[in-house]
């Protein structure tokens, strides 16, 4: 019995064995980094391919001026023409400065067009006139 495990009292062995415990660390290590470096990499793309282009939005702001049917329908082709060409983006609200949503495409198939907005970063932002983007990501 004492001679099946004499190997695993040689230094050779465990020389070997701690080399290859510091391999697999190591590797570990640089998967994690890799993994990481790629997360942010893909996040960046994806909020680039989110921000709306310049020419939807003078249109969309262009119509915001006017209150009828022409105008609304004018907004809604220019989200559409939008979301059309971004397939990541699930919901679009355009609202105008009395919190009202005069354009939308909802994932949920929701008519919210002219209801009052219920997001409280909106409503700060049309009071205190800034910007304010958000993206959200949905996970699977």
């Amino acid at each position: 019995m004492k001679n099946r495990f004499v190997f695993l009292h040689s230094i050779n062995f465990k020389i070997g064995l701690s080399f290859i415990l510091i391999l697999i660390v190591t590797i570990e290590i640089i998967g994690a980094y890799f993994v990481r470096q790629l997360e942010d990499q893909n996040v960046s793309n994806f909020e680039n391919s989110v921000v709306v282009p310049a020419y939807t939005l003078n249109q969309i702001s262009e119509n915001l001026t006017d209150n009828d049917q022409h105008t609304r329908e004018n907004i809604g082709n220019a989200i559409q023409d939008y979301t059309r060409v971004s397939t990541d983006i699930t919901n679009v609200q355009v609202v105008d400065r009395s919190g009202i949503i005069v354009g939308a495409k909802d994932s949920e198939g929701n008519n919210i067009i002219g209801t009052q907005t219920l997001k409280d970063n909106i409503k700060q932002s049309i009071k205190t006139d800034k910007k304010i983007t958000q993206i959200y990501y949905e996970k699977d």
